[in-house]
């Protein structure tokens, strides 16, 4: 097979427009109506985002013209006569005009092309929840004052509910903060009550013993006020190990042998082991799910690695209680 290398696309004329990062392929059954490295989403939010593609990437043939639409866009018709497109008034850098696509009439695969990645391409749908370094964003908590740190809003997404795994993120990255001369060698959260994307939170780190070796510190994050979740950490100075002990590599099949799973998160990509993440109630084995990750890039910062890393740990612990 061919190892599938990402084209990086042109900047855009239109403002506002966010390039989908990934080898496009859209088709209303088996016809596919367009295929580019080129395309983009009006947004990431998943409730509002619209994606456009260069009309030099559109196969025009399978498309037929329907008349003007109540704001004066052409639209039109796929091979199957029902409405799936339209002519979009923005333009790329090469003036190709924009065609945008109906994501609930077609098929709309993303294939993530990495040179050095698996030969063939990660393939995932639009819409996307986002890309790998906006999850870093909303990891990448900020200082506010001393021991007070805030992590940011993340616009109208269609379930607007914040996964305990960024949660646990952001409180790895305020402790890794707080006393940054050390590791974060474990943390812990328990959820009190659910937060939103479209408000801020807020954290806040109280150090219970700092030494020269060790800390431990809790982190409290609310939003509005209202307690969400609390964490706690302990760092290291990376001292001599006194005791060592190490466990053997278990006896699973390697990535390419796994099942990749959709999150919906462009750069990252996650592979289940026998498949074991599986939302099929009638399904019955022991609490233990195996995966393999892998990111596009990574943040310089270690702790936002450290966050990256701990972030999916809430669905792998949800999806192996509910296997037995």
């Amino acid at each position: 097979m061919e190892v599938l290398t990402r084209i990086a696309p042109p900047e855009l004329v239109t403002e506002g427009l966010i390039d989908v990062k990934a080898h496009v392929r859209v088709l209303e059954g088996d016809a596919v109506l367009a295929e580019s490295n080129r395309a983009v989403s009006t947004a990431w939010p998943e409730a509002n985002g619209s994606l456009l593609v260069p009309e030099a990437d559109v196969d025009m043939n399978r498309l037929s013209e329907a008349g003007p639409g109540e704001d004066g866009d052409m639209r039109f018709n796929g091979p199957s006569g029902q409405p799936v497109a339209w002519r979009d008034r923005g333009t790329s850098s090469d003036g190709s005009a924009l065609i945008g696509f109906d994501r609930k009439a077609l098929n709309i695969l993303l294939e993530d092309r990495q040179e050095g990645w698996e030969k063939v391409a990660t393939v995932e749908r639009f819409p996307r929840w986002g890309d790998i370094r906006d999850l870093v964003r909303l990891m990448d908590v900020q200082p506010l004052g001393a021991d007070l740190f805030e992590a940011p809003t993340y616009g109208n997404v269609r379930r607007n509910v914040v996964e305990g795994g960024q949660l646990l993120g952001d409180v790895v990255v305020a402790a890794g903060r707080t006393d940054p001369g050390k590791r974060v060698i474990s943390a812990h959260a328990i959820f009190s009550r659910p937060a939103v994307f479209d408000r801020t939170l807020e954290v806040a780190v109280n150090c219970s013993r700092v030494g020269r070796s060790f800390s431990t510190v809790t982190v409290e994050i609310s939003q509005g006020g209202n307690p969400i979740s609390t964490g706690a950490v302990l760092l290291d100075a990376g001292a001599d190990d006194l005791i060592r002990h190490d466990v053997e590599m278990l006896d699973v099949v390697g990535p390419e042998g796994a099942l990749p799973y959709d999150f919906g998160l462009i750069g990252r990509e996650l592979r289940i082991v026998d498949g074991a993440y599986d939302p099929d109630p009638e399904r019955v084995a022991k609490p233990e799910i195996h995966a393999w990750m892998r990111h596009r890039w990574q943040p310089d910062d270690p702790v936002l690695r450290q966050a990256l890393l701990g972030q999916p740990t809430t669905h792998w612990t949800i999806g192996a209680a509910m296997l037995p």
